[in-house]
Parts: structure tokens; C-alpha cells; sequence
């Protein structure tokens, strides 16, 4: 399978249009997979009860796949080299209240050799600890001459995609949220190969937490500052941090405003 690292240019800020799921832009990476892969880390950004919320799977498919057939016809010894088409996701079941999913491709299937993303987002409306689970399938074609399957497709379940992901309580009325926020004005650029600017507003004078995560949910970089009440800005540099999708979070400890970056080699 043929793979290059392409990161596809995002969106240059973030919309905080809660009312539907986001839609997510996928990138390409070098190995197939579902990404945060939750063998690896399963907990995804922790949410905070009354708050926007935002995060997205990678998931890319491969051209083709070794499988062993033994379980599925019953005879031993059956191993084929297979061409896939494509991958489906057929839900994210057990998401916080208020949390929901779109898939890009709207149809959440994704062809083979290529890539797709499922975003999560939305206002939680209950504190707790959740487990979301992903049910997705990949699509393989069996070669003819097959014992019992050869020129069927089939579909196979990917088991395994199970993450936790913590609601925290309110610590403000979501009356006060919506009257007083922290919002995203600008990014730019984005992506960006050194550096970007991050531009927002905040309601108040204080201190502002600046944090990027990567898709594991992995903190890389932390950093506070102090804020006026209106408008703000803040540098970010990468220092080394290697090429991919981020997420930068800017918090005060009772609102926060969450957005992607896109770093390019």
C-alpha cells in the first residue's frame, strides 16, 4: 500500500456552531488504522459539563489486507491477500448527553486507499465518566477461486475501539457561559510552518491556560498568561513539535474555546 504523509489544509479558525455535530477534514498518514488508536491511549479530551466540546478520529483505510479465512469457512490454512473496499462507521454509540458525531464523507464510508474523520461535538448536559464506543466495519473482497467465498464481499467488524472520556462538573451556570465566553476571533496562518498567532476575546481581565494536544489527547505544550478584558493574542512556536492536526484549548478555569491547528513541514 501506497501511503504518503499529506496533511490537506483546514479550516483557518474554528466555528463554534453548536447546534449540529462539526464536520471534521481528514489528513492522510502513513499506516492504516483508527487514530487516537485507544490500545495505544483510550482517553479522549476530558469534557466539562455545560462547555463546548470538540475532538475527531482519523481513520484510514488501506488498499488491501493478509487475512486467514479458517474461522469464517472452516477449513485451516486459508490465507489470502485481499483488496479492501473501504471502511464504514456505522455509529459512536454510548456518547456523553448533548454530544454527537458527523462523519467526513457524510455517508461515514470511507473507500479504500484513502482516508475519513468522525467528529464529536456539542454542549454535555450531565457530569460523568463515559465509554463511547466506535462500530466499524472494513469491507474486503475475496479473491475468486476462494474456497466457499471466493468473489464475495464481506464485511468484518474492527473490535476493540473503546474510550473514555470524562464530563466534568459545571463549575459556572450555563446561563453564565453563554453571556460570558471566551471566543476564537482569529488564527493565522494556519497551517502554519514555525509559528501562529491566535487571536480571541475574553470577557474579563485574567489568567488564560494555553494547551495543544495531540489526536492521542496527549498534552505537548501548556503555558499561562494574562488577559485584558476584550480583545487578546497569543504566539505559539512549534519547537520542534512535528507535523500534524492539534488541538489548542485557551481556558480560564470556567470557559474555554477550542480549536485546530494544522502544522506543515
Amino acid at each position: 500500500m501506497r501511503k504518503s504523509l499529506l496533511i490537506i489544509t483546514l479550516l483557518t479558525s474554528f466555528c463554534f456552531t453548536w447546534g449540529v455535530a462539526q464536520v471534521c477534514i481528514p489528513i492522510s498518514l502513513p499506516l492504516a488504522g483508527v487514530y487516537p488508536n485507544p490500545l495505544i491511549d483510550s482517553n479522549l479530551p476530558t469534557g466539562e459539563q455545560g462547555t463546548p466540546y470538540y475532538t475527531f478520529f482519523l481513520v484510514v483505510v488501506a488498499g488491501d489486507t493478509t487475512i486467514d479465512l479458517s474461522p469464517i469457512i472452516g477449513f485451516p490454512g486459508i490465507t489470502v491477500t485481499a483488496d479492501i473496499i473501504g471502511q464504514r462507521i456505522n455509529s459512536i454509540d454510548s456518547l456523553p448527553p448533548g454530544l454527537s458525531y458527523a462523519c467526513n464523507p457524510s455517508t461515514c464510508e470511507i473507500l479504500a486507499d484513502s482516508a475519513g474523520c468522525v467528529a464529536v461535538s456539542g454542549i454535555p448536559t450531565a457530569a460523568g465518566t463515559y465509554q463511547p464506543v466506535m462500530d466499524t466495519e472494513i469491507g474486503i473482497l475475496i479473491p475468486p477461486g476462494t474456497p466457499v467465498l471466493g468473489g464475495d464481499t464481506i464485511y468484518l467488524p474492527i473490535p476493540g475501539l473503546t474510550y473514555d472520556l470524562e464530563v466534568t462538573p459545571s463549575s459556572v451556570s450555563i446561563d453564565d457561559i453563554e453571556e460570558n465566553t471566551i471566543s476564537l476571533l482569529e488564527m493565522g496562518p494556519n497551517p502554519f510552518h514555525t509559528s501562529t498567532e491566535v487571536h480571541f476575546s475574553a470577557p474579563e481581565p485574567g489568567t488564560i491556560s494555553f494547551e495543544v494536544r495531540d489526536l492521542s489527547g496527549r498534552a505537548i505544550y501548556q503555558n499561562e498568561f494574562r488577559t485584558i478584558a476584550g480583545t487578546n493574542s497569543v504566539s505559539f512556536d512549534r519547537h520542534g513539535i512535528g507535523s500534524g492536526i492539534y488541538i489548542g484549548t485557551l481556558s480560564d478555569g470556567k470557559r474555554k474555546a477550542t480549536f485546530k491547528m494544522t502544522i506543515i513541514d
